[in-house]
């Protein structure tokens, strides 16, 4: 969903130009983070699908240079092919860590911001309400003040005021909300990039390992 709701005809002069500037560059902040996410729960996806595929093509190359090569008596076809099914086995291991230390939780996370849109949007339909009642309490201020226009302009003001007050909440929240969580995502994909971080790291050291005794 877009976070672009800034291009209107109407005027916005109720909403002053640094909190409206302030609102823009918060809901900017936000469709910026919730593309990078997307990307990343894509790619992570996609990581976790080649390390899985990368593991299975490993271990039918083992299996097949061991039968179809008529290699079976062979030690070091032997040893390939047990090498290759380890590195099957260590490969789906890894895809599955990846799918529960980032896919899954990037995927969790970008569900959270169609609730902002849509707070963003409920903050615009108040306000376009809130344009509304205002101009027509301003026409009514602008007549002959006689007493039946006294009485109308006294009503407008009670239906403005409400109005008012229930954009300045979803406003303010949004602009206390928004800035919090924005600098939170980092705080959240941290875990995971030290998760997969540690299982590279463990897989070199098995690799070195592997290699010393060669």
């Amino acid at each position: 969903m877009s976070w672009n709701l800034f291009n209107r005809q109407a005027k916005r002069s109720l909403v002053t130009k640094t909190t409206e500037r302030d609102f823009e560059r918060e809901c900017t902040k936000m469709q910026h983070l919730e593309e990078c996410s997307k990307k990343i729960a894509k790619d992570s996806k996609r990581m976790a699908s080649c390390t899985s595929a990368y593991g299975k093509s490993a271990g039918k190359l083992g299996h097949d240079l061991l039968t179809d090569m008529g290699a079976n008596g062979h030690e070091d076809f032997n040893l390939f092919d047990a090498a290759m099914a380890k590195q099957d086995q260590l490969a789906q291991e890894k895809s599955n860590m990846m799918h529960q230390a980032m896919v899954e939780p990037m995927k969790r996370y970008t569900t959270i911001f169609p609730h902002y849109t849509q707070q963003v949007k409920s903050r615009e339909k108040v306000l376009q309400e809130y344009n509304k009642v205002q101009a027509k309490l301003e026409k009514y201020e602008e007549r002959e003040q006689t007493g039946a226009n006294i009485v109308k302009i006294q009503q407008m003001k009670a239906e403005v005021q409400p109005v008012k007050e229930e954009f300045e909440k979803k406003n303010n929240s949004l602009l206390e909300e928004m800035p919090k969580f924005y600098d939170a995502s980092i705080g959240y994909i941290h875990p995971s990039l030290k998760t997969i971080l540690t299982c590279y790291m463990v897989e070199v050291v098995i690799v070195n390992e592997k290699r010393d005794l060669l």
